[in-house]
């Protein structure tokens, strides 16, 4: 789940925490926000990623998106998104 509030942090360049929420699914088959209970959390790998995030959100690259079904309806268009993310 996208925090919108987190997400406006980091175009600010306020703050480098996850824009995203991971849920996990307990043994009770409820869904928990992971690291609520002092679980796992969700983790950046790669320092820069909250940088490359705020640049496409303020150039506004996210318009630019192509998933599998626009794929599907004009295969000229990549999918892997492999322009955006060089």
């Amino acid at each position: 789940q996208l925090d919108n509030v987190k997400l406006e942090e980091v175009v600010k360049g306020s703050s480098r925490d996850a824009v995203v929420q991971l849920y996990t699914r307990d043994s009770s088959k409820s869904w928990r926000q992971a690291g609520s209970d002092g679980s796992s959390q969700l983790k950046l790998k790669e320092p820069s990623t909250n940088v490359v995030l705020a640049d496409h959100v303020t150039t506004k690259k996210w318009q630019k998106v192509v998933d599998f079904d626009d794929h599907l309806d004009d295969i000229s268009k990549d999918w892997l998104n492999a322009s955006l993310l060089g």
